[in-house]
């Protein structure tokens, strides 16, 4: 009898031991989940720029300064130009 009631009680410790470890490995399971979503995010995140980088076409100043209305720039970008020329000319 003594034995029954031993060998109850460590299947119950082992049955609890175990659903504990089952939910650890859930809650482990889930993490690389969110782990690999937020992976694949970003991956998708990285080709876009990637392929937005490669889409654009690069003008060198010399280019520029040749034709300027042939190039559609941002605001920026021409602001900066004429500041580099406007400078050069000041040092001439």
């Amino acid at each position: 009898r003594q034995r029954l009631k031993l060998l109850r009680s460590q299947l119950q410790q082992r049955s609890a031991q175990n659903s504990l470890r089952k939910g650890q490995l859930e809650e482990y399971r889930e993490r690389l989940r969110r782990r690999r979503s937020a992976h694949e995010e970003n991956w998708a995140a990285w080709q876009t720029g990637r392929r937005r980088l490669d889409a654009k076409v690069f003008v060198s100043r010399a280019q520029f300064l040749k034709d300027p209305g042939r190039h559609q720039l941002g605001a920026f970008h021409v602001y900066q130009e004429l500041s580099v020329v406007t400078a050069a000319l000041q040092q001439e």
